[in-house]
């Protein structure tokens, strides 16, 4: 992945902060989408495995409807 940044040694300190501070927003964004990934992985495994009991009923759509799911 390229992220066009020049060398730091090629920048301006404040270049170089901007440039850092750019890299840290999109990681910390990255980092916050795959949390939320991962809990809606957990949680549509959560639904499969209770929906296949049926002592459980209608599960999924409690779950769905509580939890706001759409997909």
């Amino acid at each position: 992945m390229s992220h066009n940044i020049l060398p730091f040694t090629y920048c301006s300190r404040r270049a170089r902060e901007e440039q850092v501070a750019a890299i840290n927003a999109r990681s910390a964004v990255a980092a916050a989408a795959h949390r939320k990934l991962s809990e809606l992985h957990a949680t549509q495994a959560l639904i499969a495995l209770l929906s296949a009991s049926p002592s459980y009923g209608n599960v999924e759509g409690i779950l769905r409807d509580n939890l706001h799911l759409t997909a």
